[in-house]
């Protein structure tokens, strides 16, 4: 069924069907996503989300894309998800019809930072892992000195490098909810950024006595 349906794909392409390329696009996608293969399912929502905003049909493409953010947090790739909720939301703000959909993609842009730092200090607590990532929110954690006399939980880190790591590690996180008032002017006074600065305030308590 896939290879027919990738077939038809590529016929509907060649004669400018492109709306109906993405349909077909997105019937790709929901099978990959049934079985839980997120991201085949990602790669043919955003193909089926190009095609449709191709022929101008942009609530069926902004739809495809909600889905392919969707994806990237089930396979961890919060930073792409991120992406995504921003563009989304920034496209409702230039609709009417979609305006009061800002705030719910604003937030969930949000909450895929929080996910991504959290993941991240996931993979920085396994000793020797081959798969610590470069982000851009986190330096490398130095391997703990073997120096009995330094101590068990003393590391190559000065105490201003903690402090710094401390404040910068949710700088993105509380620069984004001030930036999106500029968005969305619902934004400043909704529940969501409450919500928001409610869980940042918790997560910078929690790190500072954990």
């Amino acid at each position: 069924a896939l290879r027919a349906y990738a077939l038809s794909v590529k016929t509907y392409c060649e004669v400018g069907k492109f709306t109906v390329a993405g349909q077909l696009e997105r019937k790709i996608a929901m099978i990959h996503y049934r079985i839980q293969h997120f991201d085949d399912a990602a790669s043919h929502f955003q193909k089926a989300a190009n095609f449709l905003s191709g022929d101008k049909n942009m609530e069926q493409s902004e739809l495809c894309q909600e889905k392919a953010a969707e994806c990237y947090v089930h396979i961890g790739e919060y930073r792409e998800a991120f992406r995504v909720y921003d563009s989304l939301a920034n496209s409702c703000v230039s609709s009417n019809l979609r305006r009061f959909e800002a705030r719910n993609f604003l937030m969930k842009a949000i909450i895929c930072l929080f996910g991504e730092i959290i993941a991240t200090a996931e993979v920085e607590r396994r000793p020797g892992s081959p798969n610590r990532p470069s982000s851009p929110l986190h330096g490398e954690l130095p391997a703990p000195s073997n120096n009995k006399n330094d101590g068990p939980l003393v590391t190559s880190l000065s105490l201003d490098q903690l402090q710094l790591r401390y404040l910068n590690k949710y700088s993105e996180i509380e620069n984004k909810i001030m930036e999106y008032n500029s968005i969305d002017y619902l934004w400043k006074s909704s529940r969501h950024q409450k919500l928001l600065r409610n869980l940042l305030k918790y997560r910078r308590e929690r790190d500072l006595h954990s």
